[in-house]
């Protein structure tokens, strides 16, 4: 199963940052094999968090730890590809997947400004 990791650095001991938008590498890790198969620097990249997005559904991701996400990213990332959100701002990516792994990450119901999960109590 892959899931991609917006972290702050170039590998899994950097961390999580505030929100989407701020991250400047995306991860693309195999959860099964525990290795990471694809990091994408964003520093130089216009839009980066709608390029982590594609990138994310492009690699058929089943879920993306990050922080709170901004609205055309996040459209893409649970609307269009169905991927699971998950908040692990402030967390090493390390930290963030063991925690993730345990069902002990809370999930990002929305984007920024959005209303919510409406409808699903």
């Amino acid at each position: 199963m892959n899931i991609a990791i917006a972290l702050g650095g170039k590998d899994l001991t950097s961390t999580v940052p505030d929100t989407f938008a701020e991250a400047n590498y995306l991860i693309i890790f195999d959860i099964d094999r525990k290795a990471v198969i694809e990091m994408i620097d964003g520093e130089n990249l216009q839009d980066k968090a709608l390029v982590f997005a594609k990138k994310a559904a492009a690699a058929d991701c089943e879920a993306i730890i990050c922080g709170p996400i901004e609205k055309e990213p996040f459209l893409i990332i649970a609307d269009e590809a169905m991927i699971t959100r998950y908040n692990g701002v402030g967390m090493t990516g390390n930290d963030a997947i063991a925690t993730m792994e345990k069902d002990a990450l809370p999930y990002i119901k929305d984007y920024i400004g959005g209303e919510g999960c409406v409808g699903h109590h």
